[in-house]
């Protein structure tokens, strides 16, 4: 009986310390999910698939040369347009702001 009562004891306290629920962002999260398979009702033209895949392709490559190589690591040089058109482009996903990564830099 005791052995049973130490394990009941111990599972509320492994329940109680679990993060808890965040019913907005998992709301956002689902609704938003659910209006990107109701997309798929309406079949998408030729031109949507481009934008959407020359966007995708744009965010990704600013966000891994740009943010990363470029802000994080500081892994090459370039000119101060180009610089700051990967920060921006890099930017459009809202990751984070550019100065809090300059700033970080240790």
């Amino acid at each position: 009986m005791l052995g049973e009562d130490t394990h009941h004891l111990a599972l509320k306290e492994a329940a109680r310390n679990l993060p808890r629920l965040n019913w907005t962002h998992s709301f956002l999260v689902v609704s938003l999910h659910a209006c990107g398979l109701l997309c798929l009702w309406f079949w998408p033209r030729p031109v949507d698939l481009a934008l959407f895949l020359s966007l995708y392709l744009l965010t990704t490559f600013a966000i891994g040369i740009g943010y990363h190589l470029l802000l994080t690591h500081r892994g090459f040089k370039c000119s101060t347009w180009m610089r700051r058109t990967l920060a921006w482009t890099g930017a459009l996903p809202n990751t984070s702001c550019p100065v809090t990564l300059e700033l970080n830099v240790p």
